[in-house]
């Protein structure tokens, strides 16, 4: 999986912070997950980089061409894409990923993570947004999205996928439960899905792939009314046309799906 970390290019006054971040990128490099970060060899990105390369895991950084020029990239990751700007950038970091994760950090941070916020809000993104409120440094920004929805200027449905996390066990029960177990069959799937779905096997235009541990759970919900074959898959949820295009998906980890469906069309 793809997990897109916002973060400083500073170190900060508490040495917790560098534990934490080395730490999280043990994890991500010895469980597989790919690291998207902003490229940069200095601070925090610096050391979180440093630790996914150090257990064998894989870095892409994404870098505007002024940050290059002015020496901060990091030459020892795996893969660097250079941008011409920092929107060029935000926007690749949020297309590489399947979850995201602001690790305590400047204005920079709050930016991009913001922008993932209200893309998730906005039901434009399916993907986890995770706070790592490490020693309560979220913890004004908790206070404000729930003051929102007590204004009714937000609501719970919302922000139902804005996690905030005290420490990397979290952060592993979130991203692994929201694409190993939680979105197929539950209140997400709900009777609108369904309806979309039925549409196209009206027009008689539909191959099915699903599956994920709730499987069965989603065969039974679907196979009353629609008659397409499934097949196991890696963690989520699709529809495709009698021409193998995706016409409805669940959230998903786009980059399995990716290598799944190239393999299957094979």
């Amino acid at each position: 999986m793809n997990i897109t970390v916002y973060l400083g290019a500073n170190t900060g006054n508490d040495p917790r912070l560098s534990e934490a971040v080395k730490e999280l990128g043990t994890w991500l490099g010895q469980n597989g997950h790919t690291l998207i970060y902003g490229g940069s060899k200095c601070g925090l990105m610096g050391e979180l980089a440093e630790s996914v390369l150090n257990a064998k895991g894989k870095v892409i950084g994404v870098e505007p061409q002024f940050f290059i020029d002015a020496g901060f990239d990091y030459s020892e990751i795996t893969q660097l894409i250079v941008t011409k700007d920092m929107t060029e950038r935000k926007t690749k970091m949020i297309e590489l990923g399947d979850a995201f994760i602001a690790y305590p950090g400047g204005t920079g941070t709050l930016e991009e993570i913001a922008e993932v916020m209200s893309k998730v809000s906005l039901k434009h993104l399916n993907a986890p947004c995770i706070l790592y409120n490490l020693n309560g440094y979220y913890d004004d920004l908790k206070n404000l999205l729930n003051k929102m929805i007590t204004y009714d200027l937000s609501s719970k449905d919302k922000q139902e996928d804005i996690y905030f996390v005290e420490n990397l066990s979290e952060i592993v029960k979130v991203v692994e439960g929201y694409y190993e177990s939680t979105l197929l069959f539950n209140e997400k799937f709900k009777e609108g899905d369904l309806k979309k779905i039925k549409e196209f096997q009206k027009a008689g235009n539909l191959f099915g792939l699903c599956s994920g541990r709730p499987f069965k759970g989603i065969y039974e919900f679907c196979k009353p009314y629609i008659d397409f074959d499934f097949y196991i898959l890696c963690t989520g949820a699709l529809v495709l046309n009698k021409e193998r295009e995706v016409i409805y998906k669940s959230t998903i980890s786009k980059h399995l799906l990716h290598e799944f469906y190239d393999r299957y069309q094979k």
